[in-house]
């Protein structure tokens, strides 16, 4: 018999191929996980579970169609310490920067949520936030709810540089994701935020269809429904489905556990989350289970890029373990959190003298590049001072109660369109920051376009709702058929409209924002008046002491019967009063907060403000000197 002598080599390139194939998974598994230590224990046991369950000769073969993994959403995938989760501060946005058009105990709800940055989350706020958000988006499309969570997505992450809330993922969990389906796993988000919101977060991040979101419920109808039940209605071509304000409870623990079964219909063989709101679905998954699961809990104890706690973390560590869930610490097995470019900047609740250069100052105001904040805080902060635009005042706020930022500077009130009242709100409900400068600057609005747009193009306008206020009498006389739309600023709406590249929409503006945003003016001072001005406040966490400053604010709330009598301590103790305004307090009729302004020629005293602040529900909110821009001439 003659020996095949090509068996040997066959034999020999068999070998090469295995060992080749090897090679080449273990580079992909390297490359999938380029973001972990590869010395992780979690990392190590995460891929001794996937080398078994895909293995079709391993006792502990998966099939595809069961691989199934769930994972939480905030805290789990993304930052939850914005500094609450995701839910909790798109809807306190919103909420306050529309709380002139919704109920007062939906916005102090909101207003409660931002003062507690920094800090603990308020006892029950679960439940009153998603209550008070269902009312919040009552009426709403689910586009319109998704334009909402857009926008804020784009919005700075707060606690961080270089980071918005819309790329505020852990990034070796979006590998860990990638990673899972590209091994034949389906994934499930099972999370107590609004589903619809969980939507749009993910959009553009992670491919999970739609149909793989499970999360807290708000109700919906149809738009001529009414009061007639669903069973009882049918829909018609006319009718467009909205949210009806209605909350059907938090999806977390036990009722994870209830969606899981009645919308996957079998039982996961991995899960991820980070807290006890986690714990049932996590021991549902790996609890008589025909095939091998696991469950993880990611760990917030990285103190050094994130807002963690190590020493809480050690002891959820030990008790997850005893009950058969294994751990995943940011700390340890993370290489990167956030990515490159991005950085914790002061730790949570430390002032800003701690830092490591305290003679440099930050701050923050209401951006973009281009609004009358900016030049308000040019004008205040003249020494080599970090300018840092936010997308919107509660940002700013937010950065000087955590430490980002020394200062703020906000509009408080215009000459002609008065009280900035979404500003007004956001001042009452910072109850740690203290008024310590005041900008009076004169307001020119300038309308503009595209190049090449002339005034008779022109058939929208866009602006700030005090930029449409003080140009109305003008546009009602030169563009009586134009439309408005409503900005976040006016540097916004210029930006807009040189994104859209459309002649027949203009912005009202400051004047340098034309040059800004390559845009054409088309006609200048379109204001009512050329005394229009507007006062901007400068906050910090720290109060200045009042000797020698003119001017105090004060933070009261009372009944509105009760507002005499604090005026009267107020005129008793020597101080005039520069404005007053009120916002409903919330919680019923009849009942205010007043923001007080009030001044004295000779100088505040320490003495007066005492006085003042020794009332019932008055709260002395900072002494300070005001200055004010002079208008440039132009010919």
């Amino acid at each position: 018999m003659k020996r095949n002598r090509m068996l040997p080599i066959l034999c020999a390139m068999l070998i090469l191929l295995a060992l080749a194939g090897f090679a080449f998974a273990e580079e992909a598994n390297e490359n999938a996980f380029s973001l972990w230590n590869k010395e992780a224990p979690a990392l190590t046991s995460l891929l001794d579970y996937m080398k078994a369950i895909t293995d079709i000769d391993s006792p502990d073969y998966i099939p595809p169609e069961d691989r199934i993994a769930v994972f939480d959403l905030d805290g789990t995938l993304m930052c939850e310490t914005d500094p609450f989760c995701f839910e909790y501060m798109v809807f306190a946005d919103y909420a306050l920067s529309h709380a002139d058009t919704l109920p007062d105990d939906v916005v102090a709800v909101a207003e409660e949520i931002v003062g507690a940055a920094g800090d603990a989350k308020p006892e029950g706020m679960s439940t009153r936030q998603a209550a008070a958000a269902a009312v919040a988006y009552k009426g709403m499309t689910m586009a319109e709810l998704a334009e909402v969570v857009e926008r804020f997505k784009a919005s700075d992450a707060w606690g961080f540089t270089g980071l918005t809330r819309g790329n505020a993922w852990y990034k070796p969990m979006l590998q860990l994701v990638d990673y899972l389906e590209s091994n034949g796993f389906t994934v499930y988000i099972v999370t107590a935020t609004e589903r619809n919101i969980v939507r749009q977060v993910i959009d553009g991040t992670l491919d999970i269809p739609p149909s793989h979101v499970i999360g807290t419920e708000y109700g919906y109808t149809a738009t001529n429904q009414g009061d007639a039940a669903d069973s009882e209605y049918t829909f018609t071509s006319e009718d467009t489905i909205v949210f009806d304000g209605n909350y059907y409870g938090e999806n977390a623990k036990t009722s994870k556990v209830d969606a899981i079964v009645r919308e996957i219909g079998q039982q996961p063989v991995l899960a991820f989350g980070n807290s006890s709101g986690d714990l049932a679905m996590e021991i549902y998954t790996i609890s008589a289970n025909p095939y091998r699961s696991a469950a993880y809990m990611i760990l917030a104890d990285d103190e050094k890029r994130e807002y963690g706690n190590a020493e809480s973390a050690a002891k959820k560590k030990a008790d997850y373990e005893a009950q058969g869930i294994g751990t995943i610490s940011m700390r340890d097995d993370f290489l990167t959190i956030y990515g490159d470019g991005v950085a914790k900047a002061t730790p949570q609740g430390e002032s800003p003298d701690a830092s490591d250069s305290p003679d440099h100052i930050n701050v923050s105001y209401l951006g973009p590049e281009g609004t009358y904040t900016e030049e308000a805080t040019q004008f205040w902060f003249q020494n080599g001072e970090t300018l840092m635009p936010k997308t919107s005042v509660h940002d700013a706020l937010l950065d000087v109660q955590s430490g980002i930022a020394d200062y703020a500077v906000i509009p408080q009130e215009n000459t002609l369109g008065g009280a900035v009242i979404n500003y007004v709100d956001a001042l009452i409900a910072a109850t740690d920051t203290y008024v310590v400068g005041e900008v009076v600057l004169p307001i020119s609005q300038t309308l503009m376009g595209v190049p090449g747009a002339t005034l008779a193009d022109i058939r929208t306008v866009c602006s700030h709702t005090q930029g449409l206020t003080q140009s109305a009498e003008w546009r009602a006389s030169y563009l009586p058929e134009a439309e408005t739309v409503e900005m976040s600023s006016t540097a916004a709406a210029a930006s807009h409209v040189a994104e859209l590249g459309d002649k027949t929409v203009a912005a009202v503006a400051a004047p340098g924002a034309a040059a800004l945003y390559g845009l054409d003016v088309l006609a200048t001072n379109v204001q009512i008046t050329d005394a229009n001005k507007t006062r901007f406040y400068v906050l910090s966490r720290r109060p200045l002491e009042a000797d020698g400053l003119r001017r105090a604010v004060f933070v009261a709330t009372c009944e509105g019967s009760q507002i005499d009598d604090i005026l009267v301590v107020l005129h008793d103790a020597g101080l005039e009063i520069v404005s007053l305004h009120d916002r409903p307090e919330g919680s019923r009729l009849g009942k205010y907060h007043y923001v007080i302004e009030a001044e004295c020629d000779t100088g505040i005293t320490d003495a007066q403000t005492q006085a003042v602040s020794a009332l019932d529900g008055v709260r002395f909110a900072g002494c300070f000197n005001m200055v004010e821009k002079r208008p440039e001439k132009t010919d």
